[in-house]
């Protein structure tokens, strides 16, 4: 058993009631779900919920990088002197900006 997952049955076989419940309320579907989709009736269920979270969590994660990244692009700009070098960096900043714009309308912020 080591190393792999043990199936749900296992843990509905246990003789703790609080696991039990526990095991059937994750694993179950709260609502039937019967041909809704055949009259255009779409409900969002967990699953759906969870992935939109772990989207939206994505997002900010990365836009918070790109924030650090384009401080320090702007710190760089102030130390360099040489045109090219400062070229290089004006992209890199032109970049992440639009990046960050990307991810600021998918998480509905404004700028």
């Amino acid at each position: 058993m080591r190393g792999k997952f043990p199936p749900k049955s296992f843990f509905l076989q246990s003789s703790e009631a609080n696991l039990v419940k526990q095991v059937i309320e994750i694993t179950e579907e709260r609502h039937i779900l019967n041909d809704w989709e055949k009259h255009s009736i779409y409900v969002t269920t967990e699953q759906d919920k969870i992935k939109l979270a772990i989207t939206v969590a994505l997002n900010r994660l990365k836009l918070g990088k790109i924030k650090e990244e384009i401080n320090e692009v702007n710190a760089k700009i102030k130390l360099f002197t040489s045109s090219e070098e400062i070229n290089n960096l004006l992209i890199r900043l032109s970049l992440l900006n639009q990046a960050k714009l990307t991810l600021s309308i998918a998480l509905g912020r404004n700028l």
